[in-house]
C-alpha cells in the first residue's frame, strides 16, 4: 500500500480548490461549523516515520482532547508526518482534503468519512440498490445549480463538488454494466471519460426522484463515427403518485 507524507509546518498552506466550495462558501472538507469548541483552539505537535492513520488519530485525539475517529476503511492507511505547532482544524482540513474525504459530526465525535454519506453499492448490484445515491445526488444540488438545470444549462462534470462527483460515477457505471459494449473500428472498447459527462435535467418533487445526464465518447480514429448517450435514472417513492396505465388500443377490425 502506497505510503502517505504529511509534512506540515505551523504554517498551513491556503487550500484554494476550484469547483470545491459549497452554496455556503465551506469547501467539502472543511470541518463543521458546529463542530466542539477545541476544535477551533487546539494544536497540534506530532512526528512519525511511519503509523496507520487510526493511530495517528488516537493520538491527535490525545493531544487535544478532541474525540477524532475515522470510518473503517481509512484506519489501516499507512502515513508519514512531521507537524509542529499546526492549527487543529487546518490539520483535519488538509487530511481530508489529501485523502478526498470529509468530517461529519455525530455527537461530539468528528468522523473522516466518505464523500458520499450513503453507502456506494457495486456497479453490478439490482437496480434499487442506487435509489438512495439517486436521492442523496439530487437532495444534494445547490440552488445556484438548480437554477442552472432550470434555465436549460447543463452541469459539467467538472463543476459538480467532488460528493456529487462520487455518487454520479456510480450511478452512471451501475447502467453502463447493464449496457452492451460498443467497440472502435480496431476493436477497442468505446469508453466515456468523465470530462464528457454532464447533468442535463432533474425532478425532485411529489416523492419522484429523477436525474437525465449525456457522456460522449471520443470519436472513432478510423471512420470519425462519434460516440453519445443519455442515460436517465429515476426513483419513485411511496408517496409519488400512482401511474395510469395506457388506454388499450381499440380494435378496427
Amino acid at each position: 500500500m502506497k505510503r502517505m507524507c504529511f509534512l506540515f509546518t505551523a504554517i498551513a498552506l491556503t487550500l484554494a480548490i476550484g469547483g470545491a466550495a459549497r452554496a455556503d462558501g465551506r469547501p467539502y472538507f472543511a470541518v463543521p461549523a458546529a463542530a466542539p469548541p477545541a476544535v477551533w483552539q487546539a494544536t497540534v505537535d506530532y512526528q512519525t516515520p511511519g503509523a496507520t492513520l487510526g493511530e495517528v488519530l488516537t493520538e491527535v485525539a490525545a493531544q487535544t482532547g478532541v474525540q477524532v475517529m475515522a470510518h473503517s476503511q481509512y484506519l489501516q492507511t499507512p502515513v508519514a508526518m512531521r507537524i509542529k505547532g499546526q492549527p487543529l482544524r487546518e490539520f483535519l482540513e488538509d487530511l481530508a482534503r489529501l485523502l478526498r474525504c470529509k468530517w461529519r459530526l455525530g455527537g461530539e465525535v468528528l468522523l473522516l468519512s466518505p464523500l458520499s454519506a450513503v453507502a456506494l453499492p457495486p456497479a453490478d448490484a439490482p437496480e434499487v440498490a442506487f435509489d438512495a445515491v439517486l436521492k442523496e445526488l439530487i437532495a444534494s444540488l445547490s440552488p445556484q445549480q438548480r437554477a442552472t438545470l432550470d434555465a436549460g444549462t447543463p452541469l459539467s462534470f467538472a463543476s459538480l463538488l467532488p460528493e456529487q462527483q462520487v455518487m454520479l460515477s456510480t450511478l452512471f457505471h451501475s447502467n453502463d454494466a447493464r449496457r452492451p459494449p460498443l467497440y472502435y473500428a480496431d476493436g477497442s472498447l468505446v469508453t466515456y471519460p468523465e470530462e464528457g459527462w454532464e447533468i442535463i435535467e432533474y425532478v425532485a418533487e411529489n416523492d419522484v426522484w429523477e436525474l437525465s445526464m449525456r457522456a460522449t465518447a471520443p470519436s472513432d480514429p478510423q471512420t470519425g463515427h462519434g460516440f453519445g448517450l443519455t442515460s436517465h435514472f429515476t426513483h419513485r417513492g411511496p408517496l409519488a403518485p400512482k401511474l395510469e396505465p395506457l388506454p388499450e388500443e381499440e380494435s378496427t377490425e
